[in-house]
């Protein structure tokens, strides 16, 4: 499923009403100069929508890459410098069953802490 066809399809047109839509969980983690990975695990016969993701790091670390992959494969990556984010103002909707990761590149720097988080919800 392309980036397109994930943003193209809004919660509307799945059954649930707009005023239905708010961040349910959130997957988080942090890593000194090591991938920081946060990761919703999948569920049998439902489906993952992310609202919103964030990375960022404890100092200066900049053009590393915050990866969202469904099922552990890449579909967005975003380039970050020092932090960064997206609230998606249509959420992302992933593949039925399966999980859901974002990957915040190694800082570079030892002591150099990583933070990400993943902000979703599931029908």
């Amino acid at each position: 499923m392309s980036l397109i066809d994930r943003l193209g399809h809004g919660v509307v047109s799945v059954g649930i009403a707009t005023e239905d839509i708010f961040i349910e969980w959130v997957e988080d983690a942090s890593a000194d100069n090591a991938l920081a990975t946060a990761t919703k695990a999948g569920e049998a016969k439902k489906r993952h929508y992310i609202v919103g993701i964030t990375g960022g790091y404890s100092a200066a670390a900049a053009g590393k890459t915050l990866i969202i992959k469904d099922g552990g494969v890449a579909f967005l990556t975003l380039r970050i410098h020092d932090t960064g984010g997206a609230m998606f103002t249509k959420p992302i909707r992933l593949t039925v069953g399966n999980a859901v990761s974002a990957e915040l590149q190694a800082s570079g720097t030892a002591g150099v802490i990583g933070d990400v988080a993943l902000l979703g919800y599931t029908r």
